[in-house]
């Protein structure tokens, strides 16, 4: 069922996201250096836990997890049942400070945490401030409706995916933050020819807000683009990227959940089929 998002200031809401943002990169570290590496840096994904309100990377020897709750930003170690285990609330702690609590917790699990290391593979704006800065309070509101975003963005991509068989599953990724997931379609060679996404995004350069998305890739040259039919309520973005946008304030204009729903649905949907005929 679609959980109502309400209308909130953009600041506010960009600045819960990039605070979640930094937190859950402890997920990726876990993954990134305690489990097999993957090609397309699935080890260090995770997902949203609508359940238990909480993102949570891949199994860790021994069963482990590791993951956040939103909105306090509490770090945890779940065991194979999503028993918390370990649980430390990242506010008022630095960065390194968490680091070295999380190794310590997943030794108790007999996990070999000093292979653990304080280094991405990638640049996150402002990441390393928290090194030796404690991490600030969430906003308990705002924390909470970023967690009713995250739970929709599932619902509709499941959704989607169970329509399509060969979509990637569901997943967070850890470099910017996005829910999403992707349909490959392939050539008689069993190559990729062309995919087509579907996600979640947060602020970024073509959008200062949360966004979904709908988004293709294609080893053709497709020249100059013609003009598009409208998707729904969303717009379509052709400059580098390729892909339609359906902002966060646009969603929240509606004040039923219903009409929301709707609205997204609408635009995935309409978003699909156009690029599937442009594609062709």
């Amino acid at each position: 069922m679609w959980k109502k998002l309400n209308q909130t200031d953009k600041d506010s809401l960009n600045g819960e996201i990039a605070l979640q943002h930094h937190a859950i990169q402890y997920i990726a570290l876990a993954g990134k250096y305690l489990i097999p590496e993957k090609e397309d840096d699935n080890h260090t994904s995770m997902e949203w836990k609508t359940s238990i309100s909480s993102f949570t990377g891949n199994y860790l020897p021994h069963f482990t997890l590791v993951g956040v709750k939103i909105p306090e930003l509490r770090l945890i170690v779940y065991d194979e049942n999503y028993y918390i285990r370990h649980a430390i609330d990242i506010p008022g702690h630095t960065g390194k400070e968490i680091f070295e609590w999380l190794k310590k917790a997943l030794q108790s699990h007999k996990i070999e945490s000093q292979n653990l290391k304080y280094d991405l593979h990638y640049e996150i704006p402002g990441h390393s401030k928290y090194d030796d800065q404690p991490f600030p309070e969430p906003t308990k509101e705002v924390g909470e409706i970023t967690g009713r975003l995250r739970t929709n963005a599932n619902q509709i991509l499941k959704q989607w995916k169970e329509r399509e068989p060969s979509a990637a599953d569901v997943r967070v990724w850890p470099h910017h933050f996005d829910t999403g997931t992707f349909v490959p379609y392939l050539d008689n060679h069993n190559t990729i020819t062309q995919s087509i996404g579907l996600g979640l995004a947060i602020a970024d350069d073509l959008v200062d807000e949360p966004y979904f998305y709908v988004n293709h890739w294609t080893s053709q040259d497709m020249g100059n683009y013609p003009e598009l039919p409208q998707p729904g309520q969303g717009k379509w973005v052709i400059n580098g990227w390729k892909g339609s946008v359906l902002p966060f304030s646009t969603i929240t204009s509606h004040d039923e959940a219903r009409e929301q729903e709707k609205t997204v649905k609408t635009f995935f949907r309409e978003s699909v089929d156009i690029t599937k005929d442009l594609l062709e």
